[in-house]
């Protein structure tokens, strides 16, 4: 089918993307842990912080509503011109909210960063900026324009690589000089999309009320749905800026840094996968749903799981590889968190099906009760065991919240399926064999150990199949490449 063909094509794209993200990524990371103290990098996600509020509540609280409607708008009109208007229209509304709580609050902020007042004027321009670029960047996404889609955020990341260097080296090493080269590179890349952005697609102006209702009823969800996200991704560091020092801040950044770069890989595929389901709903095409479901999930959280689990025995020598002595214990919170994480992909498989059903007030009520059980699990492990409480605390969190997703989206599908549960224990008990053993040979060997099982549990029980691979046969990729993911399913079936 010419949806599943697209999806395949575009998900090659996006990770291509997503590799040359990774690898700027990596670079500026590194230069900005290098080159600041854990104090100073706790100041910067502290900014960070508040930015994603102002982000989330500026634009991006409508981000699934222009992927759903806009994919629908462009399949039946070819343009996304109402959609695009109706969430530019919301964004005009928020804009201004932020604004004006930034000004009245602007004094108790800038003590609560750690930067001078003259410093934190940055924010409201990177608030900007993000949402700008959020607003401009997903209709490339939902008119199927999946490279520069995908190589944009990577052109972003290469400038303000480039422009961190020669502020840092030019006018001064510190936190200011780093925020106003993310608000260049940010405002630069919009100018680049603004100009590749085909007129027709949102021209002439104009929405209309039935459009406008549709955004908001599917978004307005979101707004205490995606706060709770905002709590599950940032009340870790704002509850440690509470109990503990802005070095122990700076040191769980790191590693929840390192969470959210790996997490980006699981979160790239998540709108593609709404659009594929939304275009398989509108056809009239649910049995496909149905197979992705059954099929896709619990092969995705198997491969998830064996990546995690080895980046969690690998953690100790490549954290400190990457980051520094200065940064070794972050160690433990991290490999608590890549427990979490693999739990998260659970949500990442799950939440496209909520977005193509149009399901949004589950999706964020499970948001908003995690968000509260997150935040209850800082107050109570954080003072008791500083930042490893904090990561217990998410990881948790994390694992409710697949399994509601899980048994939600079951429910409504009328199926029954755990497998992608059973697919995360190898990966917790590689978690704790890294937290309880120090000797790296003896890691590995459980390593191996566990997943060698895992494999032969997961050929009895036909995870994968030699009929999956007639799914590549239509993927645009080198030869050699796909010679290689065919012998690995081969490797994995009888």
């Amino acid at each position: 089918m010419k949806e599943v063909e697209d999806f395949w094509n575009d998900y090659l794209t996006v990770i291509i993307g997503s590799v040359g993200m990774a690898i700027f990524n990596i670079i500026t990371f590194t230069i900005i842990i290098r080159m600041f103290s854990p104090g100073q990098f706790g100041s910067y996600n502290l900014f960070m912080s508040i930015a994603q509020v102002g982000l989330f509540l500026g634009a991006n609280w409508t981000v699934s509503a222009m992927i759903r409607f806009g994919k629908e708008e462009a399949i039946t009109q070819g343009t996304i011109r109402k959609a695009f208007w109706s969430r530019t229209l919301m964004f005009g509304i928020t804009l201004p909210i932020f604004l004006i709580f930034f000004y009245i609050f602007r004094y108790r902020i800038s003590t609560y960063i750690g930067f001078s007042l003259s410093e934190s004027i940055s924010l409201p321009f990177y608030f900007i900026v993000l949402s700008v670029s959020s607003l401009l960047l997903y209709p490339y996404q939902a008119m199927g324009k999946m490279k520069t889609f995908s190589f944009m955020p990577v052109v972003e990341k290469m400038l303000f690589c480039a422009l961190l260097l020669l502020a840092t080296k030019i006018v001064s090493r510190n936190i200011s000089s780093l925020i106003w080269a993310l608000v260049l590179s940010g405002a630069l890349s919009n100018l680049f999309l603004f100009l590749l952005l085909k007129k027709e697609w949102v021209l002439p102006v104009g929405t209309s009320k039935e459009m406008i209702k549709k955004v908001f009823n599917f978004s307005w969800p979101a707004l205490p749905g995606g706060m709770a996200g905002y709590i599950v991704n940032w009340v870790d560091v704002i509850v440690i800026k509470i109990y503990l020092d802005i070095t122990l801040v700076g040191l769980y950044s790191v590693s929840y840094s390192i969470y959210n770069y790996l997490m980006a890989l699981p979160l790239m595929g998540i709108n593609l996968i709404s659009l594929m389901l939304t275009a398989f709903l509108v056809r009239k095409r649910e049995d496909l749903v149905l197979l992705y479901v059954k099929r896709f999930i619990p092969q995705a959280v198997f491969l998830w799981s064996f990546f995690v689990s080895f980046i969690m025995i690998m953690s100790g020598f490549l954290l400190e590889l990457w980051a520094g002595q200065q940064y070794r214990a972050a160690v433990p919170s991290f490999i608590l968190l890549a427990i979490g994480l693999v739990f998260r992909g659970i949500t990442c498989a799950y939440t496209p099906i909520y977005t193509a059903y149009i399901m949004p007030k589950r999706y964020h009520m499970v948001n908003i009760f995690i968000a509260f059980f997150n935040l209850a699990g800082d107050f109570i492990f954080i003072p008791r065991y500083g930042i490893i409480g904090a990561a217990i605390s998410t990881t948790l969190a994390f694992f409710i919240s697949s399994i509601f997703l899980l048994v939600m989206a079951n429910r409504r599908l009328k199926i029954t399926l755990i497998s992608p549960l059973l697919y995360t224990i190898p990966a917790v008990i590689c978690g704790l064999i890294s937290l309880s053993i120090n000797n790296f040979s003896i890691k590995l060997l459980f390593f191996i150990l566990t997943f060698s099982i895992t494999i032969l549990i997961a050929r009895k029980n036909k995870l994968f199949k030699k009929e999956d691979t007639m799914m590549l046969e239509p993927v645009k990729m080198p030869a050699g490449f796909k010679k290689i993911i065919t012998r690995i399913i081969y490797g994995l079936t009888f």
